[in-house]
């Protein structure tokens, strides 16, 4: 019975292990002329390189093959990652592709996307996903955090034929913190949803009880000879404001204005560190919090969505030792807690 046992547990871990590693590398191909990016794989790299297929099924059911086929390349050049890929589908009828913000999932729309670990350390992403509406959907995302804050500057085209749909990224290597090596080894998954039949499909088997998806990254490779490039940004704003006030006061204007602004500048200083400045932050269009009841004596902990606090705050969510809402301001009647206490009479 023992031995029984002990070979089921073996023909498991083989199958899971072998799911893994099935399709654990994909190579990305460099090119002299870079591809126009308008979905249309008409371009003799897509017919030279040699796609990414045979995804697995991770939603609603968790199987090694996926119902519907796929096909994803890669290349690149000294400027940009260049992704290409193919996705069948029964009828253009059946893509559904609602419009909707820039990092809006809250629609009825298939997407595609790419997960990228330039460390390989399986644990650290950013994700570049399109819908087939053309609408971006980009993030940050790690053991403990996720950053829908995080906007990087890439290009993206849709295109819907009878067969499925085709979309191709330009992804800027400035957007991307990678080491400096002369070879690039990548952590990479791809990911494909289906709003019709709420289904994922993903380039590697990722058991979806597992805690960390990050873990079933396969590799991108063949990317060599990329300088580390300048990351290097300024965001300037400006905003004026008119009031009208009725004072009513004979010889006083009844309307005042307002002028401010400011900048935030994010520099690089290498691979693992970036300084951020900020000049005057204006945060009017950060969203709001959602109004909480709090009828205990514990205080309410309130997700950071400053853009200048988001920046490596993932290093810091260890164990709530930091908590950057609290950067700026002191807490309303922060003294009376001495007083309620009576601290002089205790010492």
């Amino acid at each position: 019975m023992k031995l029984f046992i002990r070979i089921l547990l073996v023909l498991a871990l083989t199958t899971i292990l072998g799911a893994v590693q099935r399709n654990s590398q994909v190579a990305a191909l460099r090119v002299t002329t870079p591809p126009v990016i308008d979905a249309v794989l008409d371009e003799a790299i897509w017919q030279t390189a040699v796609p990414a297929t045979d995804f697995a099924t991770l939603f609603p059911e968790n199987r090694i093959t996926a119902r519907l086929k796929n096909r994803v390349w890669f290349a690149y050049d000294d400027a940009n990652l260049y992704v290409a890929a193919e996705m069948e589908a029964a009828s253009a009828d059946s893509i559904l592709r609602q419009l909707g913000e820039r990092d809006n999932e809250n629609v009825t729309a298939d997407w595609f996307g790419v997960w990228i670990s330039a460390y390989n350390d399986k644990a650290n992403d950013i994700v570049f996903r399109v819908t087939a509406a053309g609408v971006q959907l980009d993030h940050k995302s790690g053991p403990n955090y996720e950053d829908d804050s995080w906007d990087p500057v890439w290009r993206s085209a849709v295109q819907i034929h009878d067969r499925g749909w085709t979309v191709e990224f330009a992804i800027p290597f400035s957007q991307i913190r990678f080491p400096a090596r002369d070879v690039q080894v990548w952590g990479l998954n791809m990911a494909r949803w289906v709003q019709a039949t709420r289904e994922v499909f993903t380039w590697t088997f990722i058991e979806k009880d597992h805690s960390n998806w990050s873990f079933f990254e396969g590799e991108l490779v063949g990317i060599q000879n990329v300088d580390v490039p300048l990351r290097l940004s300024f965001t300037p704003y400006a905003a004026t404001s008119f009031e009208h006030y009725p004072f009513d006061e004979e010889g006083k204007s009844n309307w005042s204005r307002s002028i401010r602004g400011g900048m935030d500048l994010k520099y690089g200083i290498n691979e693992s560190f970036t300084l951020d400045l900020t000049l005057i932050p204006d945060f009017g269009e950060v969203q709001s919090d959602n109004e909480v009841l709090n009828l205990s004596p514990f205080e309410i902990r309130y997700d950071e969505r400053r853009p200048f606090f988001t920046e490596g705050t993932d290093l810091l969510t260890n164990a709530g030792r930091f908590y950057s809402r609290r950067v700026g301001d002191r807490p309303i009647r922060y003294y009376d807690a001495y007083d309620l206490a009576d601290v002089d009479s205790v010492l």
